[in-house]
């Protein structure tokens, strides 16, 4: 989870990196299902693990680093990075289970 100021979705990519196992390096593309529009201008992005490709490879006991690349030139901040816990649908990260 994090937050994110632009006037249009940016064109990221986000990988997490662990340093052992048979999988290393897990990715995926920022789209418009990862993004929550708030009422003070700002947006929430909520990117569930388990929707990375072979998220079950990967030695968790081992990450290190989480990695964003611009793909496209965009104007836009990020920031306020937190792990959270993540109730719902991997292919629907902004629906909440309950709610």
């Amino acid at each position: 989870h994090f937050m994110l100021d632009a006037t249009a979705i940016p064109n990221l990519r986000v990988s997490l990196v662990s340093y052992t196992g048979p999988q290393r390096l897990i990715q995926t593309e920022l789209k418009p299902e990862h993004i929550q529009a708030r009422e003070d201008g700002f947006s929430d992005v909520y990117i569930p693990i388990k929707s990375f490709k072979d998220f079950e490879h990967v030695n968790w006991s081992a990450m290190q680093e989480v990695r964003f690349k611009v793909l496209k030139d965009a104007q836009f901040e990020i920031g306020n990075f937190e792990l959270i816990e993540f109730r719902g649908n991997p292919e629907k990260p902004t629906r909440w289970k309950g709610i």
